[in-house]
């Protein structure tokens, strides 16, 4: 139901959908668009983006409160609707029936910049981080993908932006930023923020018991805002170091080369390995990874929902002396992170830096395995945003259908239970904090990956400061096979949620499978092959669907065993038929093979993919990641990988077929429009 109209320029509209799954609040001032035609527009434009950047971290800081007015908002200004009209707008999501107190907060907050401005520290962190931002893109100028000047003179014909690059981009910046005021920051609000062309839009889910308000009612909020009293904004930013005592270092007691991949390992004192491969792929990147078995497969089932979320709440927490706000506001100007995450079978650290901040990369993970603290009033607001979510997460097709097909190939375990108020409320966040302690209080048993622009004659004094020192036990935890794996024969499940006439169907085909390079690549060719046939049959031939897909493969944890998803949209009445040619082509690849075009074309596919992965850190960083926790040869990403792309055949996809493809054992699952009355 969408209600609109101009009133006293003002358009309001008011929408709810009953799969909408969150409430939303937003204004828009509608503005003329303003061109980059010589140096004071461009100047114009760092002006805006450290206004919106400032706005948004007070934002920000607002939903890390108990009882906040929104569970996220945002600032921006940008093209509306069409690109002759841009708008600046303010957009919270609020919890049900919290749109009005949604609203009148964010204009609330910006009636605050526009009575009492940013403060100085503000504007230095802002700027700090947006030249950084151009330092960085300077730097890696010499490895801008195609995509981005692609898309970059996309938006140069469409509209007018100007492309003079990015090294003198970052000349003007350098030169304009420093002339920035708070002046001129601070008297956007008075010009953004006004009384006419607003538009105002407010959605949510369709309740009769949590109804949208009026647009009398959003149109009063305005009034209300605008009388309301507002104190200046006021912080207190710590010059305290990121860590307060180190432990003693250690030291790297022994290094050996890996076998002609270009990596090397230090084997630390405290037991800890650290796998390193310096490239020169990226002139500003620095890929980090961590991992060590244990996991949530460790712990009770009375304790699995603490254990699961437990990395996810020392994140909201801060590190530390630090909350998770004062932590963003210390590491200003820093382009380094790190987070922690603990899955069913590990426990694991990812992040990244430029080489200047190398440090600090090294100081976060640091405090990852020293500092976790448990901050009370963020997992407080943490509760109250999530609540919504979880309240209406039901309403949403995709996710009731996501939801059933996961507790269905788990067979309905304990721990593949779909997230709810009820599930939540087993999480105790001192027991979280307490495992994910005891899970990091051991590093002797972690590997360490660092891939990227490294100098080893710099990062091994990092490593013997910050990881060879880190505390180590000696212990050496396994994980623990919990779940009892997919279920056996063939399952038929369909799931009816939703009006719109339309069905997705995804048949998963499941069993053992030895995990192994050689299989891996026999599994992709298969995959890659009958994604040709799917795309050739179901799409070109039938037009049945725009974009079928299949994928999967062969997993080592928690068991070894593989899953192949075939899966595609198409209209309600035409899901058996284009199921039944999905398994007439699978009969078919089984009894004859693919083409001889399409073997080739699977080689190329493959070939030209990795031509592109092996000059990429992320690629190096899983492969060696993968390939060192299998017990893998690394150098096997190399030639040997080489090898078994081109002995691809059409027999070994033939054969893979056979084996994969097992029509006794599988689960369809479709998702259906609900039955009318």
């Amino acid at each position: 139901v969408v209600i609109g109209m101009w009133v006293i320029g003002e358009l309001v509209a008011i929408a709810t959908d009953q799969e909408a799954t969150d409430s939303r609040v937003g204004v828009y001032f509608k503005q003329a668009v303003r061109g980059q035609r010589n140096f004071a527009d461009y100047r114009q434009m760092l002006v805006e983006n450290l206004f919106n950047s400032m706005l948004n971290n007070r934002f920000f800081e607002i939903t890390q409160k108990p009882d906040a007015p929104f569970t996220g908002a945002g600032a921006g200004k940008g093209s509306f609707l069409a690109r002759d009209v841009d708008a600046f707008s303010l957009d919270a999501s609020v919890k049900d029936g919290g749109v009005e107190r949604g609203l009148e907060a964010l204009l609330i907050e910006a009636r605050r910049v526009d009575q009492f401005g940013f403060l100085a520290t503000e504007l230095d962190r802002a700027k700090t981080n947006l030249l950084r931002g151009y330092e960085r893109a300077n730097a890696e100028r010499d490895k801008t993908e195609s995509v981005d000047y692609a898309e970059e003179y996309i938006r140069n014909f469409l509209e007018a932006e100007v492309i003079p690059g990015i090294e003198f981009e970052y000349a003007v910046t350098q030169r304009l930023l420093p002339t920035v005021t708070l002046d001129d920051v601070d008297r956007l609000a008075a010009g953004w923020i006004t009384d006419e062309n607003r538009v105002v839009i407010a959605q949510g889910p369709q309740k009769d018991s949590v109804p949208l308000p009026t647009e009398a009612a959003l149109l009063a909020v305005f009034d209300r805002a605008a009388r309301s009293s507002v104190v200046a904004y006021s912080e207190n930013v710590s010059g305290d170091a990121l860590i307060d005592a180190l432990r003693p270092p250690g030291r790297v007691v022994s290094t050996r080369s890996l076998a002609n991949a270009g990596v090397f390992e230090w084997k630390l004192s405290n037991g800890a390995r650290v796998l390193v491969k310096p490239t020169d792929f990226k002139a500003d990147e620095i890929l980090f990874s961590a991992y060590s078995e244990g996991g949530t497969s460790l712990v009770s089932d009375a304790d699995f929902m603490s254990a699961a979320l437990s990395s996810q709440i020392v994140g909201l927490s801060g590190l530390g002396a630090f909350n998770r706000i004062d932590l963003g506001k210390k590491l200003a100007g820093k382009a380094a992170r790190v987070s922690p995450s603990i899955n069913e079978m590990s426990e694991e650290l990812g992040g990244s830096a430029s080489p200047k901040d190398l440090e600090t990369l090294f100081q976060l993970a640091y405090l990852d395995f020293t500092g976790a603290r448990l901050d009370t009033i963020a997992f407080a607001a943490f509760q109250q945003n999530v609540g919504p979510f979880l309240a209406n997460r039901g309403a949403s097709p995709e996710q009731v259908f996501s939801d059933t097909v996961q507790v269905t190939m788990e067979q309905h375990h304990f721990r593949a239970r779909p997230i709810s108020p009820a599930t939540f409320a087993e999480v105790n966040p001192q027991r979280a904090i307490a495992f994910y302690r005891d899970r990091f209080a051991n590093a002797g048993d972690f590997t360490f990956v660092l891939v990227g622009t490294l100098d080893t004659t710099t990062l091994k004094p990092l490593v013997e400061r910050y990881l060879a020192s880190l505390p180590s036990s000696g212990r050496r935890d396994s994980a623990r096979v919990v779940s009892s794996g997919p279920p056996r024969g063939v399952i038929q499940k369909p799931v009816r949620k939703g009006i719109e006439k339309k069905a997705t169907t995804m048949i998963a085909f499941t069993g053992p499978c030895t995990y192994s390079p050689e299989t891996r690549v026999a599994m992709r060719a298969m995959v890659d092959a009958f994604q040709l046939r799917l795309d050739e049959t179901l799409r070109e031939k039938l037009g049945g669907t725009y974009s079928p897909g299949v994928g999967g493969g062969c997993s080592r944890r928690p068991r070894q065993e593989y899953t192949i998803r075939v899966s595609f949209e198409s209209s309600d009445d035409n899901v058996d038929a284009l199921s039944q040619t999905v398994f007439a082509l699978i009969d078919s690849m089984k009894a004859q093979g693919p083409k001889a075009s399409d073997v080739e074309k699977v080689r190329e596919q493959i070939a030209r993919s990795r031509e592109v992965d092996l000059k990429k850190n992320s690629y190096w960083l899983a492969g060696i990641a993968t390939r060192d926790q299998s017990g893998e040869d690394i150098a096997g990403l190399l030639a040997p990988f080489d090898a078994l792309v081109k002995n691809i055949s059409a027999a070994q996809i033939q054969e893979a077929a056979k084996r994969y493809f097992d029509v006794a054992n599988y689960a369809r699952f479709v998702l259906l429009p609900q039955a009318t009355p």
